[in-house]
């Protein structure tokens, strides 16, 4: 089984089009949607939306961040795999097996992300961006110290 974690921050109009994704695959998924709004008003439009789905809805009383709201899923989660999703993503099918196979033959491996695309049309692959190193901690600071070197 695979949880998908969606954490929410005034965007309950976009998040009804990463859920239905999620659900269009054929894998086993349990579905969180953590709003960190703490609005009474995107409390209501989050029930309105899901009412008829299953989904986890967690209310916060206040902003408690990214990662909070994600452990506060991840702690309720009943899954081996959990898929962080943005409120604005989607996936497109057969993503989730795809990703939940890799996991499962390369039991080493931490995390993975699927292939990430700017248009709707899979023609630009969102730009690649390299893993954090001493030498990009140096190049900033060398870059804060003299717009020169920036």
């Amino acid at each position: 089984m695979i949880s998908v974690i969606i954490v929410n921050f005034k965007s309950a109009h976009m998040v009804k089009r990463a859920v239905d994704s999620v659900f269009r695959e054929k894998e086993e998924i349990e579905v969180f949607v953590v709003d960190n709004t703490a609005t009474s008003e995107e409390r209501e439009r989050l029930r309105g939306i899901f009412n008829a789905q299953e989904v986890n809805l967690v209310f916060n009383e206040s902003n408690v961040g990214f990662a909070a709201a994600c452990n506060q899923a991840f702690h309720s989660s009943q899954s081996e795999f959990i898929f962080l999703l943005n409120p604005d993503a989607y996936v497109i099918p057969p993503c989730l097996r795809i990703l939940r196979e890799f996991m499962e033959n390369m039991p080493r491996a931490g995390s993975s992300s699927p292939l990430l695309y700017w248009d709707s049309a899979m023609t630009y692959l969102f730009p690649n961006s390299s893993p954090p190193s001493p030498g990009q901690d140096f190049c900033r600071e060398l870059s804060e110290i003299s717009p020169r070197f920036g």
